[in-house]
């Protein structure tokens, strides 16, 4: 101890200095870092559970978030098979449409023919009995009482037929 007073330190003075900075730090311990350090574990723990919640809030946005996405992938493809559905009902009901069409325009093509050919049996007719009458009064003048009538028809009704299966 006497090397330390040749060196100019009391040691009085050093007990009072180790002390007073012991007294330092309980208190400062005491009322400084406990408060400051449970006030840190505070705030870590805060922040913990704050990235815990945040992270259970990411956890089920992403759940969600698959769910709609997976919803939607189904809600298309029902819509896709609903459009499929629909275009072959459409395509199908055409195709009857059309057959209908075409089974109408034939007959009606069909009950046409049927007509015109019904007039042209009448037009032929008719003008067969006209004719028949100009024939008949042009050869009875010509040939005059020669040839009786009864040939005169049966020659121009022999005629006639065979006039008409050529004009067939």
């Amino acid at each position: 101890m006497e090397g330390l007073a040749n060196l100019g330190i009391n040691t009085h003075s050093l007990l009072i200095y180790i002390v007073n900075f012991g007294i330092l730090v309980i208190v400062l311990n005491k009322y400084l870092f406990k408060p400051v350090s449970e006030m840190i574990t505070k705030r870590q723990h805060g922040i913990q559970t704050s990235l815990d919640e945040a992270n259970l809030i990411q956890t089920e946005f992403q759940k969600k978030l698959n769910e709609i996405e997976a919803e939607k992938v189904m809600v298309e493809k029902k819509l896709n098979q609903e459009l499929s559905d629909l275009r072959s009902f459409v395509e199908t009901k055409r195709s009857e449409m059309l057959k209908e069409i075409e089974q109408q325009r034939s007959e009606m093509i069909s009950k046409a023919q049927s007509e015109v050919d019904q007039m042209k049996l009448d037009a032929f007719e008719s003008s067969k009995e006209d004719l028949n009458k100009f024939i008949k009064a042009a050869l009875s003048k010509i040939v005059s009482e020669n040839i009786s009538e009864k040939a005169v028809n049966d020659s121009f009704d022999s005629s006639w037929n065979q006039f008409t299966k050529n004009s067939k």
